[in-house]
C-alpha cells in the first residue's frame, strides 16, 4: 500500500484495492450497513460498528475523490429519508459532525478539497467522454461493441490512451448494447420499485 509503484493514487487512502475510488466505494456502501448494525444491536459490539462508522469517516476526506463525497452523501440521505424512526437523531448527528468538521479541518486539507471540488480538468473529461459514447452508442445501439472493448473503441473515435471510462453504465451499454444492458438496468429498476413498497408498508 506504502509502495509508489503499485496501483493508483499513491498518497490517497486507497485501502487493500490500491485504488482510491474503489476503496471509497467499499466505505460508501458500508455506511447504511454499519448504521443499521449500530442501531439493531444492543450489546457491546455497537462500539465496532460505531469505531468502523468513525474510520469511514475520517478517511473518506483523504480519498479526494469527488465521487466518493458526493456518493458518501447520497448514501447518508437516502437513510435519513428512508429510517423514519432514526430520522431525526440521524439529522441532528450530520448536522453536529459538519459543524465540528468545519471548526476542526486544517486549512490545507481543506484547501485540496475545495480545490478537488472546483477544478474543472475531471469534469472537461468526462464530459469529452460522454459526447464520443453518445457517438458509439448511436452507431451500435442494438449489439454494442463487446466485452473489454470499450477503450479501445475510445482510440478509434480519436480520444487518446489516457482516457478511459469512469461510468459504469455508459461502459456497459457501449459494450453490450441495448439489448444486454436492458437486463442490468431492471435490476436496479426491480430493487427501486421493491424498496419504495416497502417503505410505504412501514
Amino acid at each position: 500500500i506504502l509502495d509508489p509503484n503499485l496501483g493508483d493514487h499513491y498518497g490517497y487512502v486507497r485501502g487493500p484495492f490500491l485504488n482510491a475510488s474503489w476503496n471509497a466505494l467499499c466505505m460508501v456502501m458500508g455506511v447504511p450497513i454499519l448504521l443499521w448494525l449500530f442501531f439493531r444491536k444492543r450489546d457491546a459490539s455497537r462500539l465496532l460498528w460505531l469505531l468502523g462508522l468513525a474510520s469511514i469517516g475520517l478517511s473518506l476526506p483523504f480519498v479526494f475523490q469527488r465521487a466518493a463525497w458526493f456518493g458518501a452523501a447520497a448514501a447518508v440521505v437516502i437513510t435519513i429519508v428512508a429510517w423514519r424512526r432514526r430520522r431525526a437523531f440521524l439529522i441532528a448527528t450530520v448536522l453536529l459532525i459538519a459543524a465540528v468538521a468545519g471548526l476542526l479541518m486544517p486549512q490545507p486539507l481543506e484547501e485540496r478539497i475545495k480545490s478537488k471540488l472546483t477544478n474543472p480538468a475531471n469534469i472537461i473529461y468526462r464530459l469529452k467522454i460522454a459526447e464520443v459514447t453518445s457517438q458509439i452508442i448511436s452507431d451500435h445501439l442494438a449489439t454494442g461493441v463487446g466485452f473489454t472493448q470499450y477503450n479501445q473503441t475510445l482510440q478509434r473515435y480519436g480520444l487518446d490512451p489516457g482516457y478511459t471510462s469512469h461510468n459504469t453504465f455508459l461502459s456497459l451499454l457501449v459494450e453490450l448494447g441495448i439489448f444486454g444492458f436492458a437486463p442490468y438496468l431492471f435490476i436496479f429498476i426491480f430493487l427501486v420499485v421493491k424498496s419504495i413498497k416497502m417503505y410505504w408498508q412501514l
